[in-house]
């Protein structure tokens, strides 16, 4: 991820000199990219979408000039000078103008054109579309893509500037109260946590770290001190490199006694124990050594560096097991409780380490997080008037930010050089959702939770939701009657919709290259249970469903076939 921005900036950087665009860059971008409203996977570049389309409704022989006019590409330039914005075609709006006029000339008229994306996933190609001024279609049949879909493109064209004040108010009254109900579970000043897994030695009883890798950051290395009379460790910080001589390639070795075993048997035994912590945790058990000897908290990040763990950083995860334990019959409702289906081959390898419910791939004090999380839209959608639809609307996009929230909060995330690695990461990079030895938890109160949302940002961004939601209602504002999102299958286009297309323009899934259903289903436990009252009562899914609805636990799966 920040190798990818770093490509981000130097390209944006190459390209305003090739505009002639002169002065010290550095990182001056204003840059709140449409991706960030929710994480989706393989989504394609907003540029290549509208040129395509746009072409594809053109005459052969359009001047290329003016074709590039009507695209927005000589506008880029003026994009950087009066906003800060990357020289790309996203912050520059078509010539609608232009568009009509040329399409007049050959009988058309732009009102009338429709475009129909079947697959239309994160959105880009019916978003793009919509901002030429086109009637567009955008059809998917992953509750979560559709989401997204209704999320990016209908609510901001339908509601505009005024969606996007709402949820800024609705995100600071959320961010209040989550910070003060679960700023006493985290210490001050801190950032993150670097959270190892522990288990004992089958054959000394010794305890165990499981940690792959040395290096937490620049100058900054993991090492421990073993004790072989104790059969307990102390981890500590070294401005040098350390070894970590007890994880060997494929085999956990004990630092006491010599005795070596499997990494898949060491998660499988973690696994069990993490397993038995929550389960008793649900009845009023709580064993404080067993925890914080299973999730054994290393490291925590501040903003003046890294320090190794101490009493305040047990007793806050202490506490906050201990809140989850009391309060477990009360939040239940808003756990993802649902069992991960057999049919899931991305969560596959975490499933054979014992894996069986959605819950289970979440600690205590995460978990007790989310319960927060969803509870608030939960009371919050029950309190807006029936006749505000804005209001209503708004709530999805706290939903979304919840979803973000997981990603960085799960025991399958992990650690590399100075960040976390998000949970998506781990699947992005094999297809498949499984554990790093060390995971890493994100401060939900405080930090996690005002990083998501970023409702006070201006001219700088870091991937907010409010920002990102700012600069779509600005370009599609007004366009509201032009967009129809549905929910439903590629396969049945006609019985959706009975006007005429004038191009289906999809850039559709490439076999098992990702798959969607399987991926999507984490972030649905999440969003299913935050926005359950507006799923029942249609406010979402209100035109067509397929099977199953989305009222079921699971996504919508495509035959494999497809």
């Amino acid at each position: 991820g920040l190798v990818g921005s770093e490509m981000c900036i130097r390209d944006s950087i190459k390209h305003a000199k090739e505009l002639g665009i002169s002065g010290n860059f550095e990182r001056d971008f204003f840059d709140p990219k449409i991706r960030n409203l929710h994480p989706w996977f393989a989504r394609r570049p907003c540029s290549a979408a509208r040129a395509i389309t746009l072409a594809s409704i053109f005459p052969n022989d359009v001047n290329e000039n003016l074709f590039m006019d009507a695209l927005g590409w000589n506008r880029k330039k003026e994009a950087y000078i009066q906003n800060k914005y990357p020289p790309l075609l996203f912050y520059t709006d078509p010539n609608r103008e232009i568009i009509a006029n040329l399409l007049s000339k050959e009988g058309k008229k732009l009102d009338e054109i429709v475009v129909c994306d079947p697959m239309a996933g994160g959105g880009t190609i019916p978003f793009e579309s919509l901002r030429l001024g086109v009637r567009s279609v955008a059809i998917d049949y992953s509750p979560v893509a559709y989401i997204i879909l209704k999320a990016t493109i209908e609510y901001p064209a339908k509601y505009g500037k005024k969606l996007a004040s709402r949820v800024r108010e609705e995100a600071k009254e959320l961010i209040s109260c989550i910070e003060k109900n679960l700023r006493d579970f985290y210490p001050e000043n801190t950032e993150g946590y670097i959270v190892a897994r522990g288990i004992e030695c089958s054959k000394c009883g010794g305890h165990i770290p499981l940690a792959h890798n040395s290096e937490i950051a620049r100058n900054y290395y993991l090492g421990f001190h073993f004790s072989k009379k104790n059969k307990n460790f102390t981890p500590y910080i070294s401005k040098l490199k350390t070894e970590l001589p007890h994880i060997k390639r494929g085999e956990i070795v004990c630092p006491y006694c010599g005795n070596a075993m499997k990494k898949h048997e060491a998660y499988r035994i973690w696994t069990e124990k993490h397993n038995k912590i929550l389960k008793d945790l649900t009845k009023g058990k709580i064993n404080k050594d067993e925890i914080l000897s299973t999730h054994v908290i290393l490291i925590r990040q501040t903003k003046d560096g890294y320090k190794v763990a101490d009493d305040e950083d047990f007793e806050a995860f202490l506490k906050a097991c201990k809140q989850f334990s009391d309060s477990f019959v009360e939040i239940k409702p808003y756990l993802p409780i649902g069992e991960i289906p057999k049919e899931n081959e991305v969560f596959e390898p975490v499933k054979k380490y014992g894996i069986r419910y959605w819950y289970q791939l979440f600690n205590p004090r995460q978990l007790l997080s989310i319960a927060h999380l969803i509870r608030y839209i939960n009371e919050h959608i029950s309190a807006i008037d029936p006749t505000d639809d804005i209001g209503k609307a708004s709530m999805l996009y706290l939903a979304l930010g919840i979803s973000r929230v997981i990603d960085y909060n799960s025991i399958v995330t992990t650690w590399k050089k100075g960040t976390i690695r998000d949970t998506l990461g781990q699947y992005a990079r094999n297809r498949k959702v499984s554990y790093g030895e060390v995971y890493c938890e994100a401060i939900v109160a405080r930090r996690n939770i005002r990083w998501i949302f970023e409702t006070d940002a201006n001219r700088k961004t870091q991937g907010g939701i409010v920002p990102v939601l700012n600069e779509i209602c600005k370009r599609l504002e007004g366009l509201g009657n032009k967009i129809t999102v549905i929910h439903g299958d590629a396969r049945k286009l006609t019985s959706y919709i009975t006007e005429k297309f004038d191009l289906i323009n999809v850039d559709p899934p490439y076999f098992d290259t990702h798959i969607y259903s399987d991926i999507s289903e984490y972030f649905w436990q999440v969003l299913r249970l935050s926005l359950k009252q507006l799923v029942c009562e249609g406010y979402i899914f209100c035109l067509l469903y397929t099977s199953p609805s989305p009222r079921d636990l699971s996504t919508s799966r495509m035959p494999s076939a497809a």
